[in-house]
């Protein structure tokens, strides 16, 4: 036999075992030598042994495939498994090369069935287990969404639903007010409390219900974070949290928030259920935020009861029952103090005046010449209070007009038997009167 002849029955040779083998590669190096490669997931075939049975594939079709209707090819391991839901025999390693499940599920050994491990979620479809999605990704449903960070499907989105998101630990957080259980639970800078969430000391709610800086706090930016003041009551001045509008706001150590002296503009802007649950008081102590119909605006009013000091807070009016036994003694509008249980002046012969807010000294009174102390329609005159001319004093010490009307009742007749005249004024007033201004008859 020539050695053309050779060649020829070699060539017929080495084409049949390509065609029985499938995958053939033929080289030569110093004589002629065929290597084997097994056919991959999806691959054609002619016989079982041309896909790769450490893959697990079986010659199903003419396609290398998995054998069982219950297992399909896991593409993240490379090799058939069982589908979730399936009947499994659970291994003596769950994990790794042993395990009999498709990624991301294991063989439960109570039900023996292949179950989704707690970060994945089963696709119907497939059989595989997929794992849970992140914030912000599209979903169906919530079971698609990371349960183990509190996601729920929120018009096609992993987002919080009842609660905020945190960035930096990529987790939902209870907002504050909410019930907790774990301070973990709840929003950066808070913790829970009473179970419920409350922000940590030297911070306070913000409108969306988590933690920023309080009052007087350094803000700015701290590290590679940025530190904010709480938005609801405070800015950031100066390097410092402050009062939004200092021209009518105050800091109240008790709520530890700014709050509007009367007069001063108050916010409803917030639902009043975000209110009640952050517990916002946005008007000083015993005064309401009140927006009159013809007014666009809102402003701290007092409520009944309580009036206006000078410093623009609400404290019991004149009169008022300050004392009750068994409770705290309430502050009464300066400058009145609570004697015997209600709020008068200092001095118990002082008369309040209610148009200024200021106790003022009776006629007779010892006053300090130049101070605005002495009884409406009255001066200190040699340190004396002392009617104005044109007034006269009445038995309480006030100063009224010197005339025979002013008071409306009475006769001169009536005003000798009493001892009065027909100005209603006694007598002797108008005698002491005549003394200190001898020119007035």
């Amino acid at each position: 036999m020539t050695g053309k002849y050779k060649i020829l029955i070699l060539i017929a040779v080495i084409t049949i075992l390509q065609f029985r083998i499938g995958n053939a590669q033929v080289s030569h190096q110093e004589g002629l030598s065929i290597s084997y490669t097994p056919g991959h997931y999806g691959d054609h075939c002619l016989y079982p042994s041309q896909c790769d049975a450490n893959s697990k594939l079986s010659c199903v079709e003419g396609i290398c495939r998995c054998s069982s209707e219950y297992e399909i090819y896991d593409s993240v391991r490379e090799q058939c498994a069982i589908r979730e839901g399936q009947r499994c025999s659970p291994p003596k390693f769950f994990f790794g090369e042993n395990n009999p499940c498709v990624s991301n599920a294991y063989c439960s050994e109570s039900r023996r069935t292949c179950e989704c491990e707690a970060h994945a979620f089963p696709d119907s479809n497939s059989g595989s287990c997929i794992r849970k999605k992140s914030y912000n990704d599209s979903c169906a449903a919530s079971t698609e969404c990371d349960d183990l960070k509190y996601l729920s499907c929120v018009e096609g989105l992993c987002s919080c639903r009842l609660s905020t998101f945190d960035e930096y630990h990529q987790i939902c957080r209870r907002k504050i007010g909410d019930a907790c259980a774990r301070t973990k639970d709840c929003v950066q800078n808070s913790e829970c409390l009473n179970g419920k969430c409350a922000c940590n000391i030297g911070y306070s709610a913000t409108a969306a219900k988590t933690c920023g800086l309080s009052y007087s706090k350094p803000c700015g930016v701290d590290g590679d974070q940025a530190e904010s003041c709480s938005d609801i009551y405070f800015a950031c001045v100066n390097g410092e949290c402050r009062c939004k509008n200092p021209s009518y706001e105050v800091f109240d150590n008790v709520t530890g928030n700014c709050l509007s002296l009367v007069g001063g503009l108050c916010h409803l802007f917030l639902p009043s259920s975000t209110q009640q649950s952050l517990k916002l008081k946005n008007c000083v102590q015993n005064a309401e935020c009140v927006r009159r119909d013809l007014s666009p605006l809102s402003q701290c009013e007092c409520v009944q009861g309580f009036v206006e000091t000078l410093s623009g807070h609400c404290r019991l009016s004149h009169g008022s029952t300050c004392a009750v036994p068994g409770q705290n003694v309430q502050e009464c509008a300066e400058p009145l103090v609570c004697k015997n249980m209600k709020c008068e002046c200092q001095n118990g012969n002082d008369i309040y005046d209610p148009a200024m807010k200021i106790c003022r000294r009776i006629v007779g009174s010892i006053c300090s010449v130049g101070n605005s102390e002495c009884v409406s329609n009255s001066e200190c005159h040699n340190s004396r209070c002392k009617c104005n001319f044109g007034f006269l004093p009445t038995l309480r010490g006030e100063c009224f007009p010197d005339t025979p009307s002013h008071s409306g009742i009475g006769s001169t007749e009536n005003s000798i038997s009493t001892g009065f005249d027909e100005t209603h004024l006694p007598k002797i007033h108008r005698e002491y009167h005549q003394q200190i201004y001898p020119f007035h008859k």
